[in-house]
Formats: C-alpha cells, sequence, structure tokens
C-alpha cells in the first residue's frame, strides 16, 4: 500500500491491522496522562502509523519508546506552542463575539481552524521529520493551505468523532478506550503522508524508505 489513496489506506490498516491499533491506542492513551506528552505520544504513533503502512516489520513496544523519546523535546515544544495558539484564540474568539465584531470574529475563527488543520501536518512530521522546528511549522502551513480543503475536513471529522464518543455514554467509551486516540490518528498520518513524503521527505509516492528508517532532509 501507498499514500495515492490515503482514505483507502486508512480502512486497510483499521481492517488488517486493527488490533495492533488498539494496542497502540492503549499505549497512546498511557503516555497522554501527563497532558503535556500528548503531543510527542501523538508523533511517535504517527511513525509506527507510517511503519504499517509501508508494510515494515513493527515490534510495537520499543518501536514506540524509540519514536516517542527521539521526538519528545521538538513534540513538547509544538504541543505547547499550538495549546497558546488554541487558547488565545479561544479567548479572542470570544471577546469578539461578545462584542458583536462580526469580521473580527470571523477572522479569529478562520485562523483557529488553519492552524488546526495545520496541527494535522505537523504532529506526523515531527515524528518523521529532523528539522527545527520553525521549519517544520512552515512546511506545516504551507501543506496545509496548499491541500485544502481537505485537511479542513479532517479538523471536522475529529471534532464529529470526539463528540460522538463524548454522547453515546458507555459505548463511546469503549470506543475511544479501543481506538479514541489511535483511530484518528490513522486517519491523519494517512491523509497527510503524500505531501509529507512528496514535498518534505522528497519520496516518491510508490517508493519505498530503507527499512533502517532513513530520514531524508527538506529542501530548501
Amino acid at each position: 500500500m501507498n499514500f495515492t489513496h490515503p482514505f483507502r489506506l486508512a480502512c486497510h490498516l483499521l481492517r488488517e491491522d486493527f488490533w495492533k491499533l488498539v494496542r497502540l491506542n492503549l499505549l497512546l492513551l498511557l503516555f497522554s496522562l501527563p497532558v503535556v506528552t500528548l503531543f510527542p505520544a501523538l508523533a511517535a504513533g504517527s511513525v509506527l502509523l507510517v511503519r504499517l503502512a509501508l508494510e515494515r516489520p513493527v515490534d510495537l513496544w520499543p518501536d514506540f519508546w524509540e519514536a516517542f523519546c527521539r521526538c519528545f523535546w521538538q513534540g513538547l515544544a509544538a504541543g505547547l506552542l499550538l495549546a497558546v495558539f488554541w487558547l488565545c484564540g479561544g479567548v479572542g474568539l470570544d471577546f469578539y463575539r461578545q462584542a458583536g465584531m462580526a469580521l473580527p470574529q470571523i477572522a479569529a475563527a478562520t485562523l483557529l481552524l488553519l492552524g488546526s488543520a495545520g496541527a494535522c501536518y505537523l504532529l506526523p512530521m515531527v515524528g518523521q521529520v529532523r528539522l527545527p522546528l520553525t521549519r517544520q511549522i512552515k512546511n506545516a502551513l504551507l501543506l496545509t493551505v496548499a491541500a485544502l480543503p481537505g485537511p479542513l475536513l479532517w479538523v471536522l471529522g475529529l471534532c464529529l468523532w470526539l463528540a460522538a464518543c463524548l454522547s453515546l455514554g458507555l459505548t463511546g467509551l469503549l470506543l475511544f478506550l479501543l481506538i479514541g486516540l489511535s483511530g484518528p490518528l490513522c486517519l491523519i498520518t494517512c491523509g497527510s503522508g503524500r505531501g509529507i513524503r512528496a514535498h518534505v521527505l522528497g519520496v516518491a509516492d510508490e517508493d519505498r524508505a530503507p527499512s533502517g528508517g532513513k530520514q531524508y532532509p527538506c529542501k530548501e
């Protein structure tokens, strides 16, 4: 499988590697308990999902731990920056709403949506690419704008998934424990994979990266 058809690839992984996704979800939940480690944990999980998509062997625990340690600090910084961005954006949106300022409110909502969509590219990139965080953010924003409206649909899908888990009671809790994090992460990783591999890693869609996990530098 490759990243040419991301939805088909995500369905393939959910069907063929479902129990690996369940075990990965438990790891993600465990490593996200301190909250601040959520983004590094998701970035590490994305690394494993890419390996599954490329049909490489995956030893879940050691591979996850290696990826988590490797991208911990950059993932932590990226997660904190996103948290500040969402907090400031939410406060600004609420302020403009209460003040009855329509245009600034629309602008703030648009920035929040674009930033959230950019996070869907930044998250897998932190795990796959060794570049300074500023370059990672720039690449994520450029890929997001180039792929519109696709990334906005990912954000909508994530919101609907979260709403479903919260509204279904015990069933929603069971879904969240099974694939609450690994399922959406699978869709994001598959959706962003083609752009990241083609424009950041410089790998053709049909190619396979070496099994040693070589990191390809981003072109200037």
